[in-house]
């Protein structure tokens, strides 16, 4: 464990400077105090309300119970106690090692600080920056959205579309079928075969899925649709 952070636990239970050697039942009872003056819940208003205070506190006391000996230890060492001969070195040597530890551990804390704030900024950065992905997600998958229903709005009009053509192309190709089989030369066979021949197609490109999707044969079914019904108006002329 660090000197620092041992000097810092006995700065935050206020036990520090200390002359002697800190048991469990001092750190307890001086914690007991301390969170009565700095308990959230005791606290109508003031710095302290949002239980910073009262968490460090807790922490520093934690701190000192779990590592009284090497707590006792900073304390002799910083004293000039020997264990063995309890024996004292000079006062304003002392005196002047606690000023020298009170400057050090301002410094600490002016650091923990600094680490505080750094992260606090860190953490709002990577908050904003983790909205804005959100954001940015929740735009692409609406924009998905609107393109599937574009493509279901296009893929039903496709569909309308050829099977309207489909569907002229067999009523004429029928009406073709009755009109040329009044014809008594060769003519109405040559008629009726042609648009047999020509609606054959659109039937196939639109009743097959995989050729319906594709653009080409809109073109092909409408390309197809003008020769059956040139083939009709030419079945009206018999």
């Amino acid at each position: 464990m660090e000197e620092m952070e041992i000097l810092l636990a006995l700065h935050e239970l206020d036990l520090w400077p200390i002359d002697h050697e800190i048991t469990e039942r001092e750190v307890k009872e001086k914690w007991k105090a301390l969170m009565v003056a700095f308990h959230p819940d005791k606290l109508q208003t003031g710095t302290f309300k949002d239980g910073e205070k009262a968490k460090k506190i807790n922490n520093a006391k934690d701190l000192i119970v779990d590592n009284i000996d090497a707590v006792n230890e900073f304390i002799r060492s910083k004293n000039g106690i020997n264990q063995d001969d309890n024996s004292n070195v000079n006062f304003d040597d002392i005196m002047k090692e606690f000023n020298d530890l009170e400057d050090e551990l301002k410094r600490y804390e002016e650091k923990l600080k600094e680490e505080e704030r750094l992260r606090e900024e860190r953490e709002k950065e990577e908050k904003r920056l983790r909205e804005e992905r959100e954001k940015e997600e929740a735009l692409r998958r609406y924009e998905e959205e609107l393109r599937e229903e574009e493509r279901k709005k296009e893929k039903a009009w496709n569909k309308i579309v050829k099977f309207s053509i489909m569907g002229a192309a067999l009523i004429m190709m029928i009406l073709t079928l009755i009109l040329a089989d009044n014809s008594v030369d060769t003519t109405g066979a040559e008629l009726r075969g042609m648009s047999i021949c020509s609606t054959l197609p659109i039937v196939i490109l639109t009743l097959i899925p995989a050729t319906r999707k594709k653009l080409f044969s809109l073109f092909v079914n409408a390309f197809l649709l003008f020769v059956v019904f040139i083939f009709f108006l030419a079945s009206l002329g018999m």
